[in-house]
């Protein structure tokens, strides 16, 4: 599995994490950025990724998260996330 799908799965679930939480589900999110996401081993096909995310900071409409992903209790990506409740509000 390519590493840019680990972060696009790890964004996912972060999202719908959010979302199911929040007062307006219908507010669309954005991948504000990608923060120390180290990948520690492949993923093979037929193996399932099972992914953990940990809300760490909300900061206005800006969210950190903490994530990792495994495969059979062995983590293949972890990392910190930030998202955005609104486009263009990512800090310089």
């Amino acid at each position: 599995m390519p590493a840019v799908l680990l972060v696009e799965c790890a964004a996912q679930t972060a999202g719908v994490l959010i979302m199911q939480g929040s007062a307006d589900p219908g507010t669309p999110l954005f991948l504000a950025s990608i923060e120390q996401f180290r990948i520690h081993g492949p993923v093979f096909p037929d193996e399932s990724v099972e992914t953990m995310v940990t809300i760490e900071k909300e900061l206005g409409p800006l969210i950190v998260v903490g994530v990792e992903c495994r495969v059979n209790d062995r983590a293949v990506a972890r990392g910190r996330l930030m998202l955005s409740r609104q486009l263009g509000s990512i800090p310089q």
